[in-house]
């Protein structure tokens, strides 16, 4: 099972197609006991999303066979040892909440420019001391796309890289990304299956700044249609399906939602069917951090 459990909402009101807010306190415990069921391997959360650590420190059990993820800080401005110092007390605060002697990975946050900068390697290196620690199994980054990684993945021996993939967005399949991952055993976590909600939503319920994706969004449906798939079930097919991908992180609010994730990810699909349905505009388009420019 590649599926793996984003957990932004439960902290925070997360997602452009979230129309039921933050999780309430009284489905925290059932959606993770279904997560655990259902067979999914990988919980993803971060210090920034509100309370998302507490809640789960405080509702996985001590011996939860679910692996989790967590980030450090975003890191704008100058990176000296005082930003690495940060890193770590923000890590130890997050272990401490999840309740945990040790997490399965942590990445950088919004690594894409951090990792370019000068004093990028006092982040990495701190990372890397908290791994000798045996506080962490592996370290990585959360970027955006993989120009991000040009030049840093082999640079700073990246364990864990989280990015976007989705049926909208195959831009790596373009390139030799997959082939990189693979010969350097990246462990690649796809986040963003459905463009936070975007790909489940009524087209004509897209806003107007992102007509672009509604109106590519209204021919996908129908031809997924035709091929008796709906867009989950796609979704799910194309992402499951990448071979250099070992989990797709998907963020849901209650057990319903992960209930539907699992089934429909049961589906089997054809993948070269799945490519053609790359989004053909601006790339803009497919950065939601890039929304409130458009």
């Amino acid at each position: 099972m590649k599926i793996g459990l984003g957990t932004a909402q439960l902290g925070l009101v997360y997602g452009i197609g979230n129309r039921l807010g933050q999780t309430p306190e009284a489905e925290v415990s059932p959606l993770l006991a279904l997560a655990e069921a259902g067979g999914v391997a990988i919980v993803d959360t971060a210090a920034q999303y509100g309370d998302s650590e507490s809640r789960l420190g405080r509702h996985l059990s001590p011996n939860s066979p679910l692996a989790i993820v967590t980030k450090t800080p975003a890191f704008d401005g100058p990176i000296t040892e005082a930003e690495a110092d940060l890193l770590e007390a923000t890590f130890r605060r997050s272990l401490e909440r999840l309740r945990r002697p040790r997490v399965h990975g942590l990445l950088l946050h919004g690594a894409g420019d951090t990792l370019h900068r000068p004093g990028a390697g006092l982040l990495v290196r701190r990372m890397r001391r908290l791994q000798e620690q045996g506080l962490v199994g592996k370290i990585g980054a959360s970027v955006y796309g993989g120009d991000d990684l040009e030049g840093v993945l082999e640079r700073y021996s990246l364990e864990i890289v989280q990015l976007p993939v989705n049926l909208f967005d195959q831009r790596l399949l373009a390139g030799a990304w997959p082939e990189r991952f693979h010969a350097r055993g990246v462990e690649v976590h796809a986040r963003s299956p459905f463009l936070q909600g975007i790909l489940l939503m009524d087209p004509r319920e897209v806003p107007a700044s992102l007509a672009p994706l509604g109106r590519h969004l209204e021919r996908v449906i129908g031809e997924l249609g035709e091929r008796g798939l709906t867009p989950m079930v796609a979704a799910l097919g194309f992402a499951c399906s990448l071979e250099w991908v070992t989990g797709v992180i998907c963020g849901v609010v209650n057990a319903a939602q992960l209930g539907e994730i699992l089934e429909a990810a049961r589906h089997e699909v054809t993948p070269a069917l799945l490519r053609r349905f790359a989004f053909p505009g601006d790339p803009l388009y497919l950065n939601p951090h890039r929304w409130s420019r458009l």
